[in-house]
This record gives structure tokens, sequence and C-alpha cells, in this order.
């Protein structure tokens, strides 16, 4: 049996054993849930902050100024793939 406690869903453990993979996508996508056992709140399910990838085009001015060695800043630069992508988007 699922209710809503506020804007948080509430899931008994049975039901949470028996729909674990479409729960945990759900919470994925931002719901929050409150896990019962025997009717009595036992746990929480959040999501995780995931960290946000960045292009070097949108930080380069925190890494303004003068290295030490700026020909070696510059070629390690260079070896930057610009081609990638955030591991944790979801299609």
């Amino acid at each position: 049996m699922r209710y809503l406690v506020g804007m948080e869903e509430t899931v008994g453990l049975r039901e949470l054993r028996q729909r674990a993979s479409e729960i945990v996508r759900k919470v994925e996508d931002g719901h929050e849930m409150t896990v019962t056992v025997q009717g009595r709140p036992a746990i929480r399910l959040v999501p995780i902050k995931r960290s946000r990838w960045r292009r070097m085009e949108d930080v380069k001015e925190l890494f303004a100024g003068t290295p030490e060695d700026a020909a070696t800043w510059r070629a390690d630069m260079e070896q930057i793939d610009h081609t990638l992508t955030d591991p944790f988007h979801r299609p």
C-alpha cells in the first residue's frame, strides 16, 4: 500500500521488494520515499546529488593567470578531449 505524507510517497517493505527497480528509478528521478515496516516508517529513500560536468569553455576563467610553466599548461590543455559527455546523464 502506498500513500502520500506531505509530498513524500510511502511504500511498504513488501511492495519495495516486489517493485524495487521501478521504485529506485522513481527515486533517481527526484522523488523521495519512506519505506515502512509493519506500518511504521523505517527508512527514507532519497536521490543522491549528482556532480555536474562542465565544459572547459564554461570554467576557463577559473584558471586565469599565468602558470609557472605556461608552455606545459597549453600543451596539457590541448590534450583535453572536448567531446566528453556527462556520465550521469540518463537518456
